[in-house]
């Protein structure tokens, strides 16, 4: 294989980013030395079918400040495809691009940061999604036998037969 194949290689890996969990978010840091990302995730422990809030500021060490598009990836960290992918740019005024995903099922996810400054970069994190406490298709149950039962019920109160004593 020729040398610059093994260099195209070295630079393509994505960087590890690095996640720590606060209070109320979970902290996203990494750097290499031109670039260098400074995010949250909310909440901060992801439940599937909820949305995330992910929030990363690109920033460059020298020269001017990066502003172009910033692509955010969300999928099962054993897929080889699928998941969500959003490309965004940076709202007018703000310092850092903001943008929603939505887990489809429980497990550990691979969160996706790519950009281009003087190459294309790539920076990842690993983020345990929970399981949803409780489906919501048996709260829909009960609330449909619940609204046929009032139903019936007052079907049956119109047409019943007044007693007279």
């Amino acid at each position: 294989m020729f040398p610059s194949a093994y260099l195209l290689l070295l630079l393509a890996q994505p960087g590890e980013i690095q996640v720590t969990s606060t209070p109320t978010t979970l902290e996203l840091a990494w750097s290499d030395v031109e670039d260098r990302i400074q995010g949250s995730i909310s909440p901060k422990n992801p439940v599937e079918q909820v949305p995330l809030v992910v929030t990363a500021h690109v920033g460059s060490f020298q020269g001017e400040e990066f502003d172009g598009p910033v692509t955010f990836s969300l999928k099962p960290v054993d897929a080889r495809a699928g998941g969500q992918s959003k490309t965004v740019k940076r709202a007018k005024g703000e310092k850092a691009w903001r943008v929603e995903l939505t887990p489809d099922g429980p497990g550990m996810h691979s969160l996706d940061l790519s950009w281009s400054t003087t190459r294309l970069k790539v920076a990842s994190a690993k983020i345990p999604v929970q399981e949803a406490k409780l489906p919501r298709w048996p709260w829909w149950v009960m609330v449909g036998l619940a609204a046929v039962t009032a139903l019936g019920l007052g079907v049956r109160s119109m047409f019943k037969k007044q007693e007279t004593t």
